[in-house]
């Protein structure tokens, strides 16, 4: 399986933009519903308490591998 190795996020004018990149050296880049769903479940999983997340970028592969791969 080809895991998301990082997420870059840039806001323009107050939107997201959001790329995946992953182990193969692919990128993808996500529509501006699919960014905007992605930030907002990020904020959601920041808040759990079953799994130690110390960082942002932690955070950001965690949920792009279990909700968008």
């Amino acid at each position: 399986m080809n895991h998301i190795e990082s997420v870059s996020v840039l806001y323009e004018y107050g939107q997201p933009g959001v790329k995946f990149h992953y182990e193969n050296g692919q990128s993808r880049t996500l529509r501006d519903d699919e960014a905007e769903q992605f930030i907002a479940l990020v904020e959601k999983q920041r808040h759990r308490q079953d799994i130690d997340f110390l960082n942002t970028p932690r955070i950001r592969r965690y949920v792009a591998n279990q909700y968008f791969h």
